[in-house]
């Protein structure tokens, strides 16, 4: 996706050793000037088409990321729509939409990336996720409860994955909207046995600064 904190996360990254990134997003020109700065930066950057809700196709194309661009040693899955509840009570449809987004689409493409992960037996899954699913209230119950049943998918996939070397940390935000600025931070969790749960109240860039030295504890290191 191209969520605020997953750039910034991704230009640390760059800054660092990361050598190698691939943005999937829904429209790849509305990251075209993101992309011209990592590879200025000294990184081989593109940006492909991803569409959330076209789960028939996520497995075909993150195998042909993997196929084409070889090993990788992070993957940072940030993508959800909000949508409006108001209008969700009155349209069922709208609602399962947004829950087909924000929860089968990342179950689909998860599931295919920690495939990937684990033929190749190493990486990290960066999860974004919001402190909404934490406890589900009334003014987002679609939106808390896709995040709520996201925050339980990656903690059991986690634990599926982590005897083949692959690593999954959970950020949960701590904030519901992406515009509110005033309990901005998160919490991290991982698969590792001990691995606990670090809060980092700080705003994108400093929470993108403990993404990548909580993923560097993991030792990973390179691609993003």
């Amino acid at each position: 996706g191209s969520s605020e904190i997953a750039i910034e996360t991704v230009r640390k990254l760059v800054a660092g050793r990361c050598r190698k990134v691939v943005l999937a997003v829904r429209t790849p020109a509305n990251v075209e000037a993101v992309i011209a700065e990592f590879t200025k930066a000294g990184a081989s950057a593109e940006a492909v088409a991803f569409d959330a809700a076209d789960t028939a196709a996520h497995q075909a194309l993150i195998s042909e990321i993997f196929t084409t661009h070889g090993d990788f040693d992070c993957v940072l899955s940030a993508f959800g729509v909000l949508g409006v509840q108001e209008e969700m009570d009155d349209d069922p449809t709208m609602a399962a939409d947004v829950a087909h987004v924000n929860f089968t689409g990342q179950v689909s493409a998860l599931t295919a990336c920690a495939a990937e992960l684990t033929r190749q037996g190493h990486g990290t899954i960066v999860v974004l996720s919001s402190v909404a699913g934490e406890r589900v209230r009334k003014d987002n119950p679609v939106y808390g409860a896709t995040k709520a049943g996201l925050d339980a998918f990656a903690q059991g996939l986690g634990d599926r994955v982590r005897a083949a070397g692959v690593n999954v940390m959970i950020v949960t935000r701590l904030c519901a909207h992406p515009h509110d600025r005033r309990a901005r931070g998160s919490t991290f969790r991982d698969n590792r046995r001990g691995g606990g749960i670090r809060h980092c109240r700080r705003p994108p860039q400093g929470i993108a600064r403990c993404v990548v030295s909580r993923r560097a504890a993991l030792g990973v290191h390179g691609t993003a």
